[in-house]
């Protein structure tokens, strides 16, 4: 059983990730628990709790698996980007 705290939290998780967009990452370092724990309150809780919020953060994450490899592949740029201009400034 699941005390009324973690219930509150499980479903404050859930608004969380709706009202921002956020990752299972993201949202693990905001509550700070890992994100594991994340995955298996929303995955496994909180479709018992409310089926409907359930929903809607599953269109959440659905939509950041989908971007996941376009983020990567914008920080993988980045990252090349400051080593090249870190190497330029260091040649001068």
């Amino acid at each position: 059983m699941i005390d009324g705290y973690t219930e509150n939290k499980i479903i404050e998780m859930a608004i969380h990730i709706i009202k921002n967009g956020t990752t299972l990452r993201e949202t693990a370092a905001v509550f700070k628990i890992s994100k594991s724990s994340v995955f298996r309150y929303i995955d496994e809780i909180l479709v018992d709790l409310n089926r409907s919020l359930y929903i809607d953060v599953r269109k959440v994450l659905e939509y950041n698996k989908v971007v996941r490899s376009m983020r990567g592949g914008m920080a993988t740029k980045r990252r090349w980007s400051n080593e090249n201009e870190r190497k330029s400034n260091c040649k001068r």
